[in-house]
């Protein structure tokens, strides 16, 4: 559903300039695990701290949108694990696609974070600073070992931001407003908000 040109316009970091490799180029499925386990210890990270609000009470701000989007993941789970107590299959089926729509639009607000004094409001920027303590050192993390994680980041939220497009084109829709271009698609107005150096006025995560 993207065409390889998309896929390397996603690859680069700089408008109007496409990365020589595309974006799924020879990623092996061992690979892909790895990079879903830092995001799967991010979710787990955001759950702990912000929905059982379990200690220390590390500092993060939550935006609206990623309250009401979190809400809205939370509360298809609870309706999912219901719809299971009640062996009905074929609403369990339909369930679990609403979520991976929930978790898709959570995933999308936390990247959507636009950082104007403390980094540390971001919680995806907390996230890191915490997955760089070494708990056998006591100390904190050698690049060459934290590196990885970023990468991880970077990739599955390239990903994520590929998937959004796709399901806004689906539906219909626009995900953004801000755009100045009135014919500028989803994926281009995802790739100014997130990825690209040039024409961002504020940062993001």
């Amino acid at each position: 559903k993207v065409s390889v040109f998309d896929q390397h316009r996603v690859n680069s970091a700089i408008r109007s300039r496409s990365y020589y490799k595309s974006l799924l180029v020879k990623l092996k499925e061992e690979t892909y695990d790895r990079y879903r386990s830092t995001w799967k210890r991010l979710l787990c990270y955001v759950y702990r701290l912000v929905h059982l609000r379990q200690e220390p009470r590390l500092h993060h701000v939550v935006t609206d949108q990623q309250s009401l989007m979190r809400n809205r993941l939370t509360e298809a789970m609870a309706t999912l694990l219901e719809a299971e107590k009640g062996n009905s299959i074929g609403r369990v089926a339909e369930l679990r696609t609403g979520i991976g729509r929930r978790s898709l639009d959570f995933c999308i607000s936390m990247l959507d974070h636009r950082l104007r004094g403390n980094l540390y409001d971001s919680i995806v920027v907390g996230f890191f600073a915490v997955l760089g303590i070494d708990d056998e050192s006591k100390g904190f993390r050698e690049p060459v070992h934290y590196a990885s994680h970023l990468s991880a980041f970077v990739k599955i939220a390239q990903l994520l931001v590929i998937q959004r497009a796709v399901v806004g084109v689906e539906s219909g829709g626009r995900v953004s407003r801000r755009s100045s271009r009135r014919d500028a698609t989803l994926l281009h107005d995802l790739l100014e908000r997130f990825f690209h150096a040039v024409g961002i006025k504020a940062s993001h995560v």
